[in-house]
């Protein structure tokens, strides 16, 4: 009642000011001069003393026109004090539009998704990536050889080898730019390569970057926006650093490694979102359907998703049955997140969770 009455009162000592109006006016149009302004409007002027026409004089036509033009202004002033009434007296309010948060999206801790057992040559998968045109690529930590897999059944449609007697490292992620493939080890030395045909060996090219003084490698993502392959830290060497998820990017135009970390998160914020307060990366992908990159942690069996301005938008835990230890993410061209675990002395295994459109937060 208290919010009403404010709002009536304003309302009221608006409309007063009108009447307000309607007397100054009433008094102007009495004090005009009353002559035929009709020589103005085509008609003839009525005589004037003598019979003699007579043309309004210039002033006097210029007082005559105040009236009228008071009086337009007057009816938008109204009409504006009408409005503004209405909009004190009965305010609007639309409802807040609650942000879709993907990784709620996806059903992480409630669905049994499909969930495939892979080859054993990917024993330890190590990364996941998505071409251009919808291929799944994956690849595992000890030999630089790369997987395409159909992720409907997680068979291997085909697979090609880097050099022509094969390189092993520890390889810890993959990601594709257009036509420029690119694998990552864990001292942060980049390979690029081509795709091959099935069981063929391709040349490739090593970039080595600063990373290997600044951290541990695990897990590579192509930002297409900015053409650049983002590098998350699993752990680091400096101890400015310590204490925050850091993830580098490398330019693909430029060949080179920005001197500063592109993101860096506090575990403060992660553990306010009620996940372990160290948060390791083991994989990171960009979602391309929210703007965001996504990373999992295989260590604290979680997955936290990061806005292209470095704020955590979303947290998720994984199921330790499910996802004995997660190294790979992406997306599929459907919105799907997949996943790749190690299988720890068996067989990998993906695991392909459905996007439920309408999903958020708290839902």
């Amino acid at each position: 009642m208290v919010y009403w009455h404010g709002r009536m009162g304003m309302a009221r000592r608006l409309m007063s000011r009108d009447t307000s109006s309607k007397k100054r006016l009433a008094r102007s149009v009495t004090a005009c001069p009353s002559w035929d302004s009709g020589f103005s409007a085509g008609r003839e002027p009525a005589p004037g003393p003598g019979g003699v026409l007579r043309r309004p004089d210039p002033e006097e036509s210029r007082r005559s026109s105040m009236p009228i033009s008071a009086a337009i202004t007057h009816r938008t002033r109204k009409a504006v004090r009408y409005f503004l009434v209405l909009a004190l007296a009965f305010p609007i309010s639309l409802p807040a539009q609650e942000p879709l948060a993907s990784l709620d999206a996806f059903h992480l801790d409630r669905d049994d998704p499909p969930r495939f057992r892979l080859s054993r040559s990917l024993e330890e998968i190590s990364g996941l990536a998505m071409t251009d045109d919808g291929r799944l690529l994956a690849h595992d930590d000890e030999r630089g050889i790369v997987y395409v897999l159909d992720f409907r059944s997680g068979d291997v449609v085909k697979r090609f080898q880097l050099g022509r007697r094969g390189i092993s490292g520890d390889f810890e992620g993959i990601a594709t730019a257009g036509d420029r493939w690119f694998l990552v080890t864990s001292r942060g030395t980049l390979l690029e390569f081509r795709e091959g045909a099935d069981r063929a060996s391709v040349d490739y090219r090593t970039i080595e970057t600063p990373l290997r003084r600044i951290c541990e490698v695990e897990g590579l993502a192509v930002d297409r926006a900015t053409r650049s392959l983002l590098i998350p830290c699993k752990d680091t060497h400096r101890k400015s650093l310590s204490g925050h998820v850091v993830i580098f990017a490398f330019s693909l135009d430029s060949m080179t490694l920005e001197e500063e970390p592109r993101y860096t998160i506090p575990f403060e914020v992660i553990d306010s979102a009620g996940l372990p307060r160290r948060f390791h990366p083991s994989a990171i992908e960009w979602n391309p359907g929210n703007d965001s990159f996504v990373l999992v942690s295989a260590a604290q069996e979680a997955v936290i998703e990061v806005g292209r301005d470095g704020q955590l938008k979303s947290a998720a835990r994984l199921s330790r049955k499910r996802h004995p230890q997660p190294e790979g993410i992406t997306f599929s061209p459907a919105g799907e997140l997949l996943l790749a675990d190690e299988g720890g002395g068996g067989r990998g295994t993906l695991t392909v969770y459905a996007h439920h459109t309408g999903s958020r937060a708290g839902s």
